[in-house]
């Protein structure tokens, strides 16, 4: 396949607008798009065949309320420029050899199905404490992040007012998401709670 920007829509993306007000809902907008879509003006994106770690993962960093403050914290208008999104730090995703741990996942994915979500960061926030970004941890993460994905799909065409806040379990899954970040990143899941307060009073 012939690798320019012609031919991207022939993979599947994490695309991002390339704008939004400072007074936004959110400052970082990001999603899938699916193979076989284009994109227009204002957008960012990248595609499975260019990242070097797999789409739920880019999904997992730029909608976590961590990238959203820390973005906020330096930005000055209302462009999401390339170099801002670079500065987030990110956890070293993919260092750690060997495969899932497929009884331990396959456990999660039942939590998941019945949404026993304090049981879900029960266990997951140790695992990210006691050792960090694991084959297992990120099969985890991407099992979380696309039960996200699907149930915001579930609620179809909705207002943008609505769009601004997720689904019910969606939302208890994105806290889960969020301090799994923090706890990656050395920060402690403890801190959730402070900025998430801090995006309330940064609008």
């Amino acid at each position: 396949m012939v690798e320019t920007k012609a031919y991207h829509h022939k993979y599947e993306r994490v695309g991002l607008q390339e704008s939004s007000p400072q007074n936004n809902f959110r400052r970082i907008i990001s999603c899938r798009i699916l193979s076989g879509h284009f994109c227009n003006h204002k957008i960012n994106y990248t595609t499975a065949r260019h990242s070097t770690i797999s789409l739920e993962l880019v999904l997992f960093v730029l909608n976590s309320s961590f990238a959203d403050w820390y973005f906020r914290l330096g930005s000055t208008n209302a462009a999401v420029s390339h170099y801002q999104l670079t500065n987030i730090p990110c956890p070293i995703f993919g260092s750690s050899p060997g495969e899932p741990d497929s009884r331990v996942c396959g456990e999660f994915e039942v939590l998941l199905n019945r949404g026993h979500f304090s049981e879900i960061e029960r266990k997951a926030i140790p695992l990210a404490k006691e050792h960090g970004c694991t084959p297992t941890l990120e099969s985890i993460i991407a099992s979380l992040v696309r039960f996200n994905e699907t149930e915001e799909a579930n609620r179809g065409d909705i207002a943008r007012t609505q769009r601004s806040h997720l689904a019910q379990d969606a939302a208890e899954c994105q806290v889960i998401l969020d301090k799994i970040l923090l706890t990656l990143l050395g920060l402690g899941d403890g801190r959730h709670v402070y900025i998430r307060q801090r995006l309330k009073e940064m609008l």
